[in-house]
Protein backbone atom coordinates (compact mmCIF):
# COMPACT_ATOMS: atom_id res chain seq x y z
CA UNK A 1 0.00 0.00 0.00
CA UNK A 2 1.20 3.85 -0.82
CA UNK A 3 2.62 5.33 1.82
CA UNK A 4 0.33 8.56 0.48
CA UNK A 5 -2.27 6.16 1.66
CA UNK A 6 -5.62 8.23 -0.36
CA UNK A 7 -4.24 6.14 -3.28
CA UNK A 8 -5.89 3.34 -1.92
CA UNK A 9 -9.06 4.87 -3.43
CA UNK A 10 -7.90 3.74 -6.87
CA UNK A 11 -9.74 2.28 -9.48
CA UNK A 12 -6.71 -0.13 -10.52
CA UNK A 13 -8.53 -3.20 -10.69
CA UNK A 14 -10.86 -1.16 -13.52
CA UNK A 15 -8.96 -0.10 -16.49
CA UNK A 16 -11.08 2.43 -17.20
CA UNK A 17 -10.25 4.46 -14.18
CA UNK A 18 -6.63 4.49 -13.63
CA UNK A 19 -5.96 7.53 -12.17
CA UNK A 20 -4.35 7.87 -8.89
CA UNK A 21 -6.32 10.59 -6.87
CA UNK A 22 -4.89 12.37 -3.90
CA UNK A 23 -8.31 12.73 -2.08
CA UNK A 24 -8.92 15.55 0.19
CA UNK A 25 -12.38 14.47 1.18
CA UNK A 26 -14.53 11.36 0.72
CA UNK A 27 -18.45 11.40 1.03
CA UNK A 28 -20.27 8.46 0.05
CA UNK A 29 -23.50 8.25 -1.38
CA UNK A 30 -25.91 5.44 -3.06
CA UNK A 31 -27.53 6.33 -6.84
CA UNK A 32 -30.86 4.24 -7.80
CA UNK A 33 -28.23 2.39 -10.12
CA UNK A 34 -25.39 -0.25 -9.66
CA UNK A 35 -23.00 2.75 -9.10
CA UNK A 36 -21.39 4.36 -6.05
CA UNK A 37 -20.61 7.77 -6.23
CA UNK A 38 -17.80 9.12 -4.43
CA UNK A 39 -17.39 12.65 -3.80
CA UNK A 40 -13.80 13.50 -4.06
CA UNK A 41 -12.19 17.29 -3.72
CA UNK A 42 -8.73 16.80 -5.72
CA UNK A 43 -7.13 19.70 -7.32
CA UNK A 44 -9.44 20.24 -10.39
CA UNK A 45 -12.43 18.77 -8.44
CA UNK A 46 -13.41 15.99 -9.89
CA UNK A 47 -15.91 13.68 -9.04
CA UNK A 48 -14.96 9.76 -9.97
CA UNK A 49 -17.95 6.89 -10.51
CA UNK A 50 -16.91 3.44 -9.34
CA UNK A 51 -18.76 0.70 -10.41
CA UNK A 52 -20.36 -1.93 -8.26
CA UNK A 53 -18.31 -3.40 -6.72
CA UNK A 54 -15.33 -1.42 -5.42
CA UNK A 55 -16.53 0.13 -2.37
CA UNK A 56 -20.48 -0.34 -2.93
CA UNK A 57 -21.05 0.43 0.94
CA UNK A 58 -20.26 2.95 3.84
CA UNK A 59 -18.69 -0.10 5.69
CA UNK A 60 -16.18 -0.97 2.77
CA UNK A 61 -15.54 2.72 2.84
CA UNK A 62 -15.12 3.47 6.29
CA UNK A 63 -12.58 0.18 6.21
CA UNK A 64 -10.28 1.68 3.18
CA UNK A 65 -9.99 5.03 5.81
CA UNK A 66 -9.24 2.00 8.82
CA UNK A 67 -6.59 0.95 6.52
CA UNK A 68 -5.04 4.60 5.71
CA UNK A 69 -4.85 5.57 9.22
CA UNK A 70 -3.05 2.75 10.38
CA UNK A 71 -0.46 3.29 7.50
CA UNK A 72 -0.33 6.84 8.65
CA UNK A 73 0.25 6.07 12.01
CA UNK A 74 3.28 3.13 10.95
CA UNK A 75 5.14 4.92 8.98
CA UNK A 76 5.12 8.77 10.21
CA UNK A 77 4.89 7.97 14.00
CA UNK A 78 7.08 4.96 14.04
CA UNK A 79 6.94 4.04 17.68
CA UNK A 80 3.34 2.26 17.01
CA UNK A 81 4.22 0.22 14.55
CA UNK A 82 6.48 -0.97 17.66
CA UNK A 83 3.73 -0.60 19.98
CA UNK A 84 1.91 -2.83 17.93
CA UNK A 85 -1.06 -0.28 17.71
CA UNK A 86 -3.97 -1.60 15.20
CA UNK A 87 -6.77 0.57 14.02
CA UNK A 88 -9.84 -1.95 14.67
CA UNK A 89 -12.58 -0.18 13.53
CA UNK A 90 -14.04 3.08 12.01
CA UNK A 91 -17.53 4.35 11.22
CA UNK A 92 -17.41 8.17 10.58
CA UNK A 93 -17.97 9.37 14.42
CA UNK A 94 -16.01 6.09 16.34
CA UNK A 95 -12.44 4.91 16.16
CA UNK A 96 -11.03 2.15 18.14
CA UNK A 97 -7.31 1.37 18.72
CA UNK A 98 -5.91 -1.49 19.26
CA UNK A 99 -2.46 -2.42 20.84
CA UNK A 100 -1.28 -6.00 22.67
CA UNK A 101 0.00 -6.47 26.09
CA UNK A 102 3.72 -8.44 25.22
CA UNK A 103 5.14 -5.18 24.08
CA UNK A 104 3.41 -2.68 26.25
CA UNK A 105 3.69 -4.92 29.31
CA UNK A 106 5.63 -3.33 32.50
CA UNK A 107 7.12 -4.73 35.59
CA UNK A 108 4.45 -5.99 37.21
CA UNK A 109 2.86 -7.79 34.40
CA UNK A 110 -0.01 -5.45 33.53
CA UNK A 111 -0.19 -2.82 30.70
CA UNK A 112 2.62 0.21 30.95
CA UNK A 113 0.53 3.16 31.74
CA UNK A 114 2.23 5.08 29.32
CA UNK A 115 1.45 2.97 26.03
CA UNK A 116 -2.15 3.44 27.30
CA UNK A 117 -1.77 7.10 27.58
CA UNK A 118 -0.07 6.96 24.35
CA UNK A 119 -2.98 4.94 22.83
CA UNK A 120 -5.86 7.44 23.57
CA UNK A 121 -4.13 10.64 22.51
CA UNK A 122 -3.58 8.65 19.57
CA UNK A 123 -7.22 8.27 19.10
CA UNK A 124 -7.92 11.29 19.87
CA UNK A 125 -5.59 12.40 17.02
CA UNK A 126 -6.20 9.71 14.91
CA UNK A 127 -10.03 10.34 14.86
CA UNK A 128 -9.49 14.11 13.93
CA UNK A 129 -7.10 13.22 11.50
CA UNK A 130 -9.94 11.61 9.67
CA UNK A 131 -12.27 13.75 10.06
CA UNK A 132 -10.00 16.53 8.31
CA UNK A 133 -9.23 14.50 5.36
CA UNK A 134 -13.19 14.03 4.73
CA UNK A 135 -13.82 17.65 5.34
CA UNK A 136 -10.69 18.26 2.77
CA UNK A 137 -8.88 20.30 5.47
CA UNK A 138 -5.14 20.31 5.07
CA UNK A 139 -4.21 20.72 8.93
CA UNK A 140 -1.77 20.03 11.72
CA UNK A 141 -2.79 18.36 14.66
CA UNK A 142 -1.28 18.73 18.21
CA UNK A 143 -2.25 17.54 21.71
CA UNK A 144 -2.62 20.41 24.18
CA UNK A 145 -3.82 19.26 27.18
CA UNK A 146 -4.82 16.25 28.60
CA UNK A 147 -6.22 14.35 31.73
CA UNK A 148 -6.33 10.40 32.68
CA UNK A 149 -7.56 8.38 35.41
CA UNK A 150 -5.99 4.88 35.98
CA UNK A 151 -8.69 2.96 37.65
CA UNK A 152 -8.22 -0.76 36.56
CA UNK A 153 -4.80 -2.60 35.43
CA UNK A 154 -4.57 -4.55 32.23
CA UNK A 155 -3.55 -7.68 32.22
CA UNK A 156 -4.68 -8.67 28.64
CA UNK A 157 -4.81 -6.87 24.89
CA UNK A 158 -6.50 -3.65 25.33
CA UNK A 159 -8.86 -1.19 22.93
CA UNK A 160 -8.95 2.41 23.80
CA UNK A 161 -12.37 3.65 22.24
CA UNK A 162 -12.82 7.49 21.04
CA UNK A 163 -16.49 9.01 19.48
CA UNK A 164 -16.99 12.74 18.44
CA UNK A 165 -18.54 14.82 20.76
CA UNK A 166 -22.15 16.14 20.10
CA UNK A 167 -22.76 17.64 16.62
CA UNK A 168 -22.90 21.51 17.93
CA UNK A 169 -19.37 20.97 19.18
CA UNK A 170 -18.02 19.87 16.16
CA UNK A 171 -20.18 22.68 14.01
CA UNK A 172 -18.85 24.84 15.98
CA UNK A 173 -15.17 23.20 16.24
CA UNK A 174 -15.59 23.42 11.62
CA UNK A 175 -16.70 27.27 11.82
CA UNK A 176 -14.09 28.31 13.78
CA UNK A 177 -11.57 26.17 11.69
CA UNK A 178 -12.70 27.94 8.50
CA UNK A 179 -13.17 31.21 9.80
CA UNK A 180 -9.91 31.44 12.01
CA UNK A 181 -7.38 28.77 10.26
CA UNK A 182 -7.23 27.31 13.37
CA UNK A 183 -9.67 25.57 16.63
CA UNK A 184 -9.78 23.27 19.52
CA UNK A 185 -11.59 20.26 19.74
CA UNK A 186 -11.91 18.17 23.02
CA UNK A 187 -12.40 14.70 23.02
CA UNK A 188 -12.51 11.81 26.18
CA UNK A 189 -11.81 8.08 25.27
CA UNK A 190 -11.73 5.35 27.56
CA UNK A 191 -10.26 1.93 27.70
CA UNK A 192 -12.70 -0.56 29.06
CA UNK A 193 -11.87 -3.95 31.17
CA UNK A 194 -14.85 -5.86 30.90
CA UNK A 195 -17.70 -3.65 31.93
CA UNK A 196 -15.77 -1.49 33.59
CA UNK A 197 -14.09 2.07 32.04
CA UNK A 198 -9.85 1.11 32.92
CA UNK A 199 -8.56 3.87 32.02
CA UNK A 200 -10.61 7.40 31.07
CA UNK A 201 -9.17 10.32 28.93
CA UNK A 202 -9.86 13.94 28.04
CA UNK A 203 -7.71 15.97 25.68
CA UNK A 204 -7.53 19.21 24.09
CA UNK A 205 -6.41 18.83 20.50
CA UNK A 206 -5.26 22.33 18.32
CA UNK A 207 -5.42 22.28 14.76
CA UNK A 208 -4.08 24.48 12.68
CA UNK A 209 -4.84 24.69 8.62
CA UNK A 210 -1.64 24.58 6.59
CA UNK A 211 -2.69 26.81 4.21
CA UNK A 212 -5.54 29.88 5.61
Amino acid sequence: MDADAWSIFHAGSHPQFTTLFSLREMLLRFSVHNFIRLRMKTEHRKLLILPMGQYTTLFQATEALRGFLEVTFHNKIPITRAMGIRVLRYDGTNLVLGAPLEPNVNDKGTAFGGSLYSLLVLAGWGLIHLKLKEEGINGEIMIHESTVSYSEPLTSDWQAHCRLPEAAGYTHFLEKLHSKGRARLALEAQIMSGPQVAVSFRGSYAVVCKQF
